[in-house]
């Protein structure tokens, strides 16, 4: 979840939608002239089920392409338009919240070690301790630290410079294999917005509807091509071709996927190794 950053919901590259509303005029006004825009489009639901979690995965996805033929305008023959929009909603993480969402996670225990006057089993039983209150129990008097030490942890003060509270929390691997002792770590789990630990600007900073709408984004993601393309005739008698715009070039090769599979093809954009 607090994967590498695909951008904010903030667009910061306003030639985007400028292009986008200059396609979108130009297919749309095509419906009044002698060969109108043709629109193409799908819904797709892709939901996936993890053992011990539950729902993983409810993306919603509604994407519309549109080709629109100008003609001839001015210096230019074959003129034509062509845009693809992409709309994504991923509703587990409001579905299943309490493992992807607001609530996701909890208070945790790690292992600690026993100081001389805690009052604890000695090694090898192993001792927990909740999250935040150090390498020992609390209470174990250490030098220079005394009894009520955190290790620089303040779990009561939402102002304080470390306020690390033991909630929003899951062991690091819990749910790949057994973490009940030895070195682990506890890791936030919920969105930035929510919970703003461990989180880095523009690189692992997703809030809710980064989650939630993951083709809104600084790269404007939901514009998958708006592109014009056209042609100059040339003095030789030969054309000059050229697209403008945002646009997909797929060329070279590649091996162990189904790249001719055209009845069962795989969005490489998503379902990727």
């Amino acid at each position: 979840m607090r994967g590498v950053k695909q951008p904010s919901m903030k667009l910061k590259q306003p030639g985007y939608l400028a292009l986008t509303a200059i396609a979108s005029a130009l297919l749309a006004g095509g419906a009044q002239a002698e060969q109108p825009a043709e629109w193409h489009g799908f819904i797709e639901n892709d939901t996936h089920s993890r053992q011990d979690v539950g729902l993983s995965k409810f993306r919603n996805t509604v994407q519309l392409e549109g080709n629109k033929d100008v003609g001839n305008t001015g210096f230019f023959s074959n003129v034509s338009v062509h845009g693809t929009f992409r709309f994504t909603y991923d509703g587990v993480y409001d579905i299943n919240d309490s493992e992807y969402g607001q609530t996701a996670g909890g208070p945790i225990t790690l292992e600690s070690i026993g100081g001389p006057n805690s009052g604890l089993p000695s090694p090898p039983a192993p001792l927990f301790t909740p999250h935040g209150q150090g390498l020992v129990t609390q209470g174990t008097p250490l030098p220079f630290i005394g009894t009520n030490h955190s290790f620089g942890f303040n779990s009561t003060n939402p102002n304080g410079p470390n306020y690390n509270p033991n909630d929003g929390m899951i062991v690091l691997g819990s749910r790949l294999h057994d973490a009940n002792g030895g070195v682990t770590f506890g890791v936030p789990q919920r969105p930035c917005d929510t919970d703003n630990r461990g989180c880095i600007n523009d690189y692992l900073d997703y809030d809710s509807n980064d989650l939630r709408f993951g083709d809104f984004n600084d790269r404007a993601d939901f514009i998958r091509e708006a592109y014009v393309r056209a042609e100059k005739p040339l003095d030789n008698g030969q054309n000059l071709a050229f697209k403008l715009g945002k646009q997909q070039i797929v060329w070279g090769r590649t091996d162990l996927f189904r790249v001719l599979d055209v009845i069962n093809p795989v969005d490489f954009s998503r379902n990727n190794i």
